[in-house]
């Protein structure tokens, strides 16, 4: 069965090393700059000393004030060779101003180094070097990075696309960093809420076949949104009727009979339709890691059988567990505040619970398990992607193709999971895998509801003193992924019509998706994660502000500079062929100069903020970055006008600055998931 027919939006996603230029060239002068100290300490104190001497100096970025580079190198060596830090520090600084990159050094406070750099070299060689490869030594040999994990029972919430954005931009902000990410959903297909659906459809409906269902007006995914709540009323109306949600249950897990085939036909036409939903916002996956498969190849025997092993579960002969197998948790501080400290694995009826499956897949994921899924080709999207799902039988192999296996593994689920993904990585700690319970991470983040407004926008009922609508899928209070994506394409769409009435109908629906696209997604990641967002649609579209549409406008304001040159897309052709052969000097200590300096300074530390929000798990540290070089982009596009500026070479330098922030803002844009429109 094909996706629902929304068009993909393709958003580009980095598969290669940074493309950082100037970071490349700002680590490579980082590093003939210890390699200079070390030699520089050798001269005056002798090679056995400068072996000796503390490594562990800083030399980072400081405020703009204090110039481009700041080295504390002199207070950390002073006490060891017995010399006054500022005396020291002033040497280093006389020795430095014969670089060629270096405009001039200082001293500051008690013995502090300040650079600044020569500005019309740096910029010279950043043009140089655009375009060339940036290789970055991958740090670890697979990230995997496990979310979305929506139950295939119904449509996808609003709550959902907080989950999935925050995956998805964690996946492009490492993969930008140069690492090998593979991206994983997974898919509860023997669950409660699937089991439900099945209840419903197979005895509320009387659809009985999979001819039954392939009746159902569509889209499927929205029905059985209604059918859920349905069913949930129904179950209230008369509680023996619980006996078939146990009986469809246990159908799904064996695997077996006519509930199981109607489970499988729903489970899977759902995950096409999220799949649908999400490929509305540029998310994708590698593989559909399904519980079905994890019972049918016995996952969790093999779990139980190396906890067991390495006496990590032990049987309870007396207590309350008696006849259980568990986790013992007792005497750690963080585990004896609980009342019952002591997790539970497997129930004394047999039953496996829910956390002991979460152990094996971590296990699986983890390359511990010593066991594989099968797998089969379930997708390939427009470009070309393929997305594998899991299969039982493990001769099933795609050429070419392994799963699993990572020596970093991040599982984004929200925060009310924070305690059983304790008892995960605790588990692995108890089995003796260090290594692995720190490389086990959760990625927890809070909720999502939506604003009274934009409730009453899209017809839905609110109370006069409500201010947000908090959701809840068994009660059928909520608002459908699709259903918002769809009010936030109208909405920009009129925006968009009002703007340029006469470009073609699909031409204007392209643009509304791509502006619906960026308000979702920077909404979704400007805020902490552990923040309760209220969704507001106005909000999230206005062009002014923090949001992904005044990120766009940018964009399109800066791209549209080299078109008015006749430039665009080969603006960096531009650059390098009227390239002038001397730049003032004196250029850069003028007003316009530093503003010039400040904006290409600004462009260049993408790297770092990415890398500090993927370490930190607060990806609103990108769209901080992103934003605040976008406002400092239109105070100087407003001020400094490059087809107008009175000479070529003042042209050529206000040109090379905006060509940093579009260099940046592309590779911005595109790790935040937001489109990069030709027009607004």
């Amino acid at each position: 069965m094909p996706l629902h027919p929304y068009v993909s939006l393709c958003i580009p996603m980095y598969h290669y090393a940074s493309p950082c230029i100037f970071t490349a060239m700002l680590y490579e002068v980082k590093g003939r700059l210890r390699a200079w100290l070390h030699d520089w300490a050798g001269q005056r104190w002798g090679p056995d000393v400068a072996d000796r001497l503390p490594v562990r100096y800083e030399i980072r970025i400081p405020e703009p004030q204090w110039g481009d580079l700041a080295l504390n190198v002199a207070l950390v060596w002073a006490k060891a060779v017995g010399e006054p830090a500022s005396a020291l520090a002033q040497a280093m600084a006389e020795a430095l101003k014969t670089w060629p990159e270096v405009a001039d050094v200082r001293v500051a406070g008690p013995g502090f180094i300040n650079i600044r750099w020569d500005r019309s070299t740096w910029i010279r060689r950043w043009v140089d070097r655009l375009g060339q490869p940036v290789e970055t030594a991958p740090r670890f040999r697979k990230v995997v990075v496990e979310h979305t994990a929506i139950n295939p029972n119904k449509a996808a919430h609003v709550g959902h696309l907080r989950n999935a954005v925050l995956g998805d931009t964690l996946v492009r902000a490492w993969r930008f960093l140069g690492e090998n990410v593979e991206v994983q959903n997974y898919i509860d297909d023997t669950g409660v809420q699937v089991a439900d659906v099945v209840v419903g459809f197979y005895y509320m409906e009387g659809r009985k076949t999979v001819a039954d269902l392939q009746s159902v007006p569509p889209p499927f995914d929205h029905y059985c949104w209604d059918l859920y709540t349905r069913v949930q009323h129904w179950y209230e109306e008369d509680p023996q009727r619980i006996r078939f949600r146990n009986e469809a249950l246990h159908a799904l897990e064996r695997g077996e009979g006519p509930l199981a085939e109607l489970g499988r036909w729903i489970s899977e036409t759902i995950l096409r339709a999220h799949l649908a939903t999400m490929e509305r916002v540029g998310i994708r996956y590698d593989v559909l890691p399904k519980e079905s498969d994890i019972i049918a190849l016995r996952f969790w025997d093999h779990a139980f059988e190396l906890l067991k092993q390495r006496e990590a579960a032990v049987y309870a002969t007396e207590g309350p567990y008696r006849g259980c197998w568990i986790l013992p948790l007792r005497g750690r501080p963080e585990w004896d505040a609980l009342e019952e400290p002591d997790k539970v694995l497997v129930r004394s009826n047999g039953t496996v619970t829910y956390v002991a499956k979460d152990i094996a897949y971590q296990l699986w994921k983890l390359g511990l398990l010593g066991q594989d899924f099968g797998y089969r080709l379930f997708h390939v999207y427009p470009d070309g992607h393929e997305v594998y799902t899991t299969t039982a039988d493990p001769t099933q192999r795609p050429p070419g193709r392994a799963f699993g296996g990572g020596d970093r593994v991040y599982n984004v689920i929200d925060v009310r999971q924070s305690y059983l993904q304790q008892i995960v990585v605790e588990a692995l700690r108890r089995m003796g895998y260090e290594t692995a319970a720190e490389a086990s991470i959760h990625f927890a983040y809070e909720m999502v509801a939506l604003s009274a407004r934009s409730c009453e926008k899209m017809g839905i009922p609110v109370e006069s003193d409500q201010k947000l609508i908090a959701f809840s899928g068994r009660r059928g209070i909520g608002v459908k992924a699709d259903d918002l994506l769809d009010a936030l394409e109208a909405q920009a769409r009129c925006e968009v019509q009002a703007r340029h009435p006469d470009l073609p109908p699909d031409e204007q629906a392209r643009v509304a998706r791509q502006i619906a696209c960026g308000a979702v997604r920077y909404y979704l990641l400007r805020y902490g994660r552990q923040t309760v967002i209220a969704f507001d649609i106005d909000e999230a579209l206005q062009m002014e502000g923090e949001t992904g549409p005044y990120l766009q406008y940018a964009w399109v304001r800066a791209r549209n500079i080299f078109e008015r040159l006749g430039v665009w897309p080969d603006w960096v052709g531009y650059l390098r062929a009227t390239r002038p052969a001397d730049l003032p000097e004196d250029y850069w200590a003028s007003e316009e100069g530093a503003a010039t300096w400040q904006l290409f300074y600004q462009a260049q530390h993408l790297r770092d903020w990415v890398w500090k929000a993927v370490n930190a798990l607060e990806l609103n540290l990108i769209t901080q970055y992103v934003y605040q070089l976008c406002q400092q982009f239109h105070r100087y596009y407003l001020k400094y006008r490059i087809k107008q500026a009175p000479d070529p070479t003042l042209r050529w330098l206000r040109a090379a600055a905006v060509g940093a922030v579009v260099h940046s803002l592309a590779q911005g844009l595109d790790i935040l998931g937001i489109p990069r429109p030709d027009m607004m």
